[in-house]
């Protein structure tokens, strides 16, 4: 797992320049980074950590969501970052020679419906070894997080609420486990989200231990610990 503050081009700065971080742990060490890439397409489930570069070297992870335990890695050297049609590549390049079809590539923000939406960087892609995973995103996402079991994923909706979705790993769909709306923030750098249910509470921390917690009546049923997770501040 690791821990990494996102450090990103001018281009692929969201538009309403807010303060975007993510961490990730990996190993158990928390490392910068740079992009998660939780995987959109059902029929290919990958989780892709990108960490931050030093020296322009960066770490990539990956493993497949019904083998999470099976982590695997490879080191590539991050190049220069390049615009075309509304997009921006970031060519991965390994043992000294690009191949030209390694990248990380994200959208510019103005290219989306809502730019003043866009609060973290909307990676789209990443492609490596001859695989390609296409990266969950959506306008106004405050957080995101992954654990070994599930994404999770809020966002500030239109009407100034916030709303959560899943995607649980075990039912593998595109579509979102569970939806809940008019959730609350306790506000500062590091809130903690809180979605009601009926008897149902669900909160997601984002501090230093960020985790998702389910209670019912008060009672504790689940907490899971997000190995990689993003933030932003509208």
């Amino acid at each position: 797992m690791f821990m990494l503050l996102v450090g990103v081009t001018l281009a692929q700065t969201p538009s309403t320049q807010t303060e975007q971080h993510t961490r990730l742990k990996v190993a158990g060490s928390w490392q910068e980074g740079k992009a998660i890439c939780d995987s959109s397409d059902p029929q290919n489930p990958q989780v892709v950590l990108l960490t931050a570069p030093q020296n322009q070297q960066v770490q990539l992870w990956w493993w497949n969501k019904k083998t999470p335990h099976n982590l695997l890695h490879q080191q590539y050297h991050l190049g220069e970052p390049e615009g075309a049609a509304g997009s921006v590549y970031e060519p991965l390049v390994w043992s000294g020679a690009a191949t030209g079809d390694a990248y990380l590539r994200s959208s510019q923000p103005g290219a989306q419906a809502h730019p003043e939406r866009v609060f973290t960087t909307p990676y789209t892609s990443i492609r490596w070894n001859n695989h390609t995973v296409s990266c969950r995103w959506f306008e106004g996402i405050t957080f995101m997080g992954v654990t070994q079991k599930r994404s999770v994923y809020i966002t500030l909706q239109t009407n100034g609420q916030y709303q959560y979705q899943t995607f649980d790993f075990a039912s593998n769909s595109s579509k979102p486990s569970l939806t809940l709306k008019n959730g609350k923030t306790s506000g500062g750098d590091n809130p903690v989200y809180t979605f009601t249910n009926g008897r149902y509470v669900y909160r997601v921390h984002t501090a230093s231990t960020p985790a998702v917690e389910v209670f019912k009546s008060n009672r504790l049923l689940l907490k899971e610990s997000f190995v990689a997770f993003t933030t932003a501040q509208p």
